[in-house]
């Protein structure tokens, strides 16, 4: 019998482990930065799940620019955001 695990169960662990592999200096660093973006607002006025997405243009995989909304009349759409390394 599989069990599944919640999404908050599955972040606690990976932050767990991230501190765990990365220099603290790092760790206070991600930190530091995300109580900025908290002491802004912003999860307040960020997108939920279900609302509806701007309709804007990005750049795919392959560097062509893409319009989400040309890509919606085709089906559903899924946006990854990596923020670099």
């Amino acid at each position: 019998m599989q069990t599944e695990t919640s999404l908050s169960t599955k972040l606690a662990a990976y932050k767990a482990g991230f501190a765990s592999r990365v220099a603290p200096e790092r760790v206070a660093m991600m930190e530091g930065a995300t109580a900025k973006l908290k002491e802004t607002g912003i999860e307040f006025s960020a997108k939920k799940a279900g609302d509806n997405a701007p309709s804007v243009n990005l750049p795919s995989a392959k560097g062509d620019m893409v319009s989400l909304e040309c890509l919606w009349k085709k089906g559903s759409v899924v946006a990854i955001f990596y923020r670099g390394g």
